[in-house]
């Protein structure tokens, strides 16, 4: 693997500023204790092309070239990994407050979801905290991906080995494997899927009087955030 992937002296600009934003998360208290990748269906399983398949409709033929379309887009695959987060959030976290659909934006749990773009067809990576409905182990996990998750969408791939879920135990090298596609025009980070922590609280001000709005910068009171944080410091 390129040592340019990990060192910070060959990232982009747009890369820099997502690796510190994700570090800011985490500081806010997004704590992932699993990593998963994803392989979406891919245009051979459907219709027509799908192995034993003798359908030869044009609707059969036609589900391929929809299905490579949709694959390719930017725009239709947030729109599935959207789908996907909130069914993981009903399925691991629905004893958690704010995890229903009517509920889910007051406080969900904080996920990460990165959409890369492959050789032929875009693929998802995700980090996710700990389970509360579910045992913490990535058997228990894996189960309701293929058992809740899987059956309840008709984007993703049902191969056996178009799911992998592991622990995290370098939470550093895989801030840096994630953004390795961040550029200033595509952004990986599936903002409309992912749920984030809440940003650091401030510190209470000693002032007797608030500012003028126009001179309250509310950037400039957050807490600096180290980057990396000490903790993770080699």
């Amino acid at each position: 693997m390129s040592s340019e992937l990990y060192d910070p002296g060959t990232f982009n600009v747009a890369r820099l500023q997502t690796i510190d934003w994700l570090y800011d998360q985490v500081h806010a208290g997004f704590k992932p204790e699993w990593f998963g990748s994803v392989h979406f269906r891919c245009p051979t399983e459907t219709g027509a092309h799908r192995k034993g398949s003798k359908d030869v409709s044009r609707k059969a033929l036609g589900q391929y070239k929809w299905v490579t379309q949709r694959r390719n887009s930017s725009v239709l695959v947030s729109r599935d990994v959207v789908h996907i987060s909130r069914l993981l959030q009903s399925a691991l976290w629905s004893s958690q407050p704010g995890t229903s659909v009517r509920s889910r934006r007051l406080s969900p749990v904080p996920t990460l979801f990165v959409v890369e773009r492959g050789s032929a067809q875009r693929h998802l990576h995700f980090l996710i905290p700990r389970p509360l409905d579910v045992p913490n182990t990535a058997a228990a996990i894996d189960l309701v991906w293929r058992g809740q998750v899987v059956p309840r969408t008709r984007c993703l791939s049902c191969n056996e080995r178009a799911f992998l879920i592991k622990p995290v135990t370098n939470l550093r090298g895989l801030i840096s494997y994630l953004t390795k596609q961040v550029t200033e025009t595509y952004p990986a980070v599936d903002y409309q899927a992912s749920t984030f922590s809440a940003p650091p609280q401030l510190e209470p001000s000693n002032r007797t009087r608030a500012p003028h709005k126009r001179s309250l910068n509310v950037l400039s009171q957050r807490p600096a955030v180290p980057w990396p944080p000490e903790h993770w410091r080699l």
